[in-house]
Formats: C-alpha cells, structure tokens, sequence
C-alpha cells in the first residue's frame, strides 16, 4: 500500500518521511518553548500574586496595629 516500513516503497521514496519527521521535531520543539514561556509566566504571575498578598497583609497588620494604639490610648486617658 505505500506506506513506509512494509516493504514496497524504495529508499528514495523514503525520504519525504525524513522531512515529516523533521517537520514533528520543529513542532515539538516550538511547543516545548511556548510551554517554557507559558511556565515563567505563570511564574511571574504567581510572584506577583504573592508580593501584592504580602503588601495587603502588611497594610492589614499596621492599621490593626495602630487601631490597638489608638484604642489604648483611649482607654488609658478615660
């Protein structure tokens, strides 16, 4: 039937597989590099996810902290 490995086709008629083959690499290859992109930006983004929960749980932190002041304060001058 033509199809490669059974026999009928010749060596040179082979040689269209070599550039399929080739073709499959370059594919691969391009994905492997977009998923490579795709993972540091994924990365990045978790980075940043992570920075800004920081700065919110900071910010959190100090106005809890100066809200405990103030009410002190408060009770202290009463």
């Amino acid at each position: 039937m033509g199809r490669w490995g059974d026999g009928e086709m010749g060596r040179w008629e082979r040689r269209g597989d070599t550039g399929t083959f080739f073709f499959a690499l370059f594919v691969v290859g391009y994905s492997r590099r977009r998923i490579f992109k795709f993972r540091r930006q994924v990365f990045w983004l978790t980075t940043q996810v992570f920075w800004f929960t920081t700065q919110l749980f900071w910010f959190t932190t100090q106005v809890f902290w100066l809200t405990t002041q103030v009410f002190w304060l408060t009770t202290q001058v009463f």
